[in-house]
């Protein structure tokens, strides 16, 4: 027997790359697009507007390209919790050309060592508190990173706030449906349950169709839209890990492409979700 979705599919293949589909569809689709001082995301420290993750993922991805001299195809390894610059961090680097790997901030050095060994990261972001562990991690495996390419989001010194950069660079620009399927964008890692965690390799439209599916079902749940018809901007609580398909996809990417404003946290806190919940509504 056969199980067809109650839902109309998706009508039209993927032709574009992440980056441009996540913008562009905002700008149509969502208050974004009339309204791109609109936040779109507060962590404890900061808040970034819908326009400020644009022009940070821009000058971003310059930074991996002239400042740091990474190439189309180089696998760039993310390992930090969530935080309001995450999107424009890993757009940013799609943008560049490269794929993201991106993994839990908390692993051990062991861990951090598997999954450089399994991504042949060309360069690492990290924090200041995870630095030590990835340094050693580095040093344990069989990659070479380059120490001007080992960047924190919070330290002193070599920050990615520091390779930010306004010179020209090579957009990455996808117009075919092929070139969105085989294109990668991000190495996602398996929980790891059976052994040492698993990369699966995810395009462009891989991510772009799953963002779009979740559009799909939005669309048909009354109770979701009769909220969404009452303000105009929803906000939405990001405590699920951002490494994660699920806080990538379903609350990051899904949230900036309809509009909403995110609240961040690094980790997850009952008693400070709950303030937060009732703060920002």
């Amino acid at each position: 027997m056969i199980f067809t979705s109650p839902y109309p599919g998706i009508a039209e293949p993927l032709t574009r790359d992440l980056a441009s589909f996540i913008f562009d569809y905002a700008e149509t689709h969502s208050a974004f697009g009339a309204n791109p001082s609109l936040p779109a995301l507060t962590d404890h420290a900061t808040m970034q507007s819908f326009s400020d993750v644009q022009r940070m993922a821009d000058r971003f991805a310059s930074g991996l390209v002239n400042n740091l001299g990474l190439q189309r195809g180089d696998m760039v390894a993310v390992l930090i919790p969530n935080t309001a610059y995450y999107p424009a961090i890993v757009l940013g680097a799609l943008m560049a050309g490269l794929v993201c790997a991106t993994a839990n901030s908390a692993y051990t050095s062991g861990e951090i060592t598997h999954v450089l060994n399994l991504s042949e990261a060309k360069a690492v972001i990290a924090t200041e508190q995870n630095l030590p562990i990835v340094l050693k991690a580095i040093e344990d495996s069989d990659t070479c990173i380059m120490r001007h390419r080992i960047l924190t989001i919070d330290g002193r010194g070599n920050t990615v706030h520091e390779v930010l950069s306004d010179k020209p660079y090579t957009r990455i620009r996808l117009t075919t449906a092929e070139q969105a399927r085989n294109t990668p964008a991000f190495l996602l890692l398996s929980s790891g349950t059976t052994g040492l965690p698993k990369g699966v390799l995810l395009s462009h439209a891989n991510i772009a169709s799953n963002i779009l599916q979740n559009i799909t079902v939005e669309a048909h749940d009354p109770h979701i839209a009769t909220a969404e018809g009452k303000v105009l901007q929803q906000a939405c609580m990001a405590c699920t890990p951002y490494f994660h398909s699920y806080g990538l996809v379903v609350i990051m990417f899904l949230s900036i492409a309809k509009g909403r404003h995110q609240i961040v946290m690094a980790k997850f806190d009952l008693e400070q979700f709950c303030i937060l919940a009732e703060r920002h509504r």
